[in-house]
């Protein structure tokens, strides 16, 4: 039993969300962002994890800087499983540096029903009452919700009545009709709030929405449909909204238009989004409200190395570069500039190794003393294009640095002076 329900996760798991076990593991990403001048990138947090022998995410430990980019704080989050490898918890922690104590922030504890598919999840906060958010789920054959409520607790008391609601889902298994009810207060009647139907096309995206909201007195506030185009790559190119508000007959409301560009490889580059609001009857050709520009950097496989995102005319730019663990196969290691970078040279022993070999996840790094002697061998499986070391436990003076990827070497004098 327990073997079959493991088979019934993973095979869901690799089916909803296209993750093929080829992809490399991220284990580090970090978030830079410019000034107001649009310059001078900082440091704002960088997020290290790890991960157990069968690819679980074990822990993250985050790390906020200040300005000087020196750490403010740190904080990590610890994952546990239960025999059939499924999330039974997740725990945010704060280090306390008055203290010197970790200290724990909110957990969340999650139950599975007999064939791996979630039916709670509750998130405690750890203060004096202990206040909790629970969410209960009723799902169909194939793990789809068709029920879901939403309680807050404290100490185990319920705090407000449950606002819920229902799925009934169409033919193909995920299009489906919901209906979301409310509460108005403490022991009150719900009332139906949001009807909407969402509609689904073969590329498995959603390409029609229906929605009515109510009002507490059940009156209808408005109607609004919502129809989505795609690309090629069936990346999103187009939403349009329209509203039939008071009964007044329907209106166009807004769009939001996406301008994708792809590389060679049909991966994406650059992302140009914008929010067009047409609500206002003194400018019927609308008026932009949002825009955002994303850019992307990938690897030869298509992954995302570096993101970079700006919004409006806005002069702050947030960039996150990531890193991962796993050998780069399509890497062609004989067109790469291999050169290597070690500094600071001299140093007390902390460097910080570049050089486009990393790239390929599958480095060497030896270090040989003067006489050859190999004091120091470390394989590196991470796929950035810098890697940090310590040899602070060597004493005073001159030794070989060397990086080495199958008949590929590059080499460099190091000294060490403290």
């Amino acid at each position: 039993m327990k073997f079959s329900i493991t088979i019934i996760f993973l095979l869901m798991f690799f089916f909803q969300s296209g993750i093929s076990q080829k992809e490399p593991r991220e284990i580090k990403y970090i978030h830079y962002q410019s000034n107001w001048q649009g310059s001078d990138f900082r440091k704002i947090f960088e997020t290290e994890k790890s991960y157990a022998s069968n690819d679980s995410l074990l822990t993250k430990i985050i790390k906020l800087y200040n300005e000087d980019e020196t750490i403010h704080s740190w904080q990590d989050r610890r994952y546990e499983y239960d025999a059939n490898n499924l999330l039974k918890k997740y725990t945010a922690r704060r280090y306390n540096q008055d203290v010197n104590l970790w200290i724990t922030q909110y957990w969340v504890d999650y139950r599975y029903d007999q064939n791996g598919c979630l039916i709670q999840e509750k998130t405690t906060q750890n203060i004096g009452s202990q206040i909790s958010r629970r969410k209960s789920y009723s799902r169909n054959s194939v793990c789809r919700i068709t029920f879901q409520s939403d309680e807050w607790l404290a100490n185990g008391f319920d705090l407000s009545e449950k606002d819920y609601f229902t799925r009934e889902y169409h033919s193909d298994g995920i299009s489906y009709d919901e209906k979301f009810y409310s509460y108005t207060f403490i022991g009150g009647s719900p009332y139906l709030k949001k009807d909407r139907k969402i509609i689904y096309g073969q590329n498995k995206k959603i390409s029609e929405a229906y929605w009515t909201i109510f009002s507490s007195s059940e009156d209808t506030l408005y109607h609004s449909q919502n129809f989505y185009t795609y690309d090629e790559y069936d990346n999103i190119t187009l939403e349009t909204e329209y509203r039939n508000q008071y009964n007044n007959g329907w209106q166009l409301n807004r769009q939001t238009f996406y301008e994708n560009e792809y590389d060679e490889n049909g991966f994406l580059i650059n992302k140009k989004t914008e929010v067009w609001n047409y609500d206002d009857a003194t400018l019927p050709n609308g008026i932009l409200s949002y825009s955002k520009e994303d850019v992307y950097q990938n690897s030869c496989d298509g992954v995302v190395e570096e993101y970079s995102t700006r919004e409006g005319n806005s002069d702050i730019e947030d960039r996150y570069e990531y890193v991962y663990e796993g050998i780069n196969e399509c890497l062609d290691i004989e067109n790469l500039d291999l050169n290597l970078v070690v500094s600071p040279n001299p140093s007390n022993g902390i460097l910080r190794v570049s050089s486009p070999i990393f790239k390929t996840g599958n480095t060497e790094i030896l270090i040989f003393s003067i006489n050859g002697k190999v004091l120091l061998r470390k394989i590196v499986n991470s796929r950035s294009t810098f890697s940090n070391i310590d040899l602070s436990n060597l004493q005073n003076g001159f030794y070989l640095f060397q990086l080495r990827n199958g008949d590929h070497f590059l080499k460099e004098k190091i000294v060490i002076t403290k």
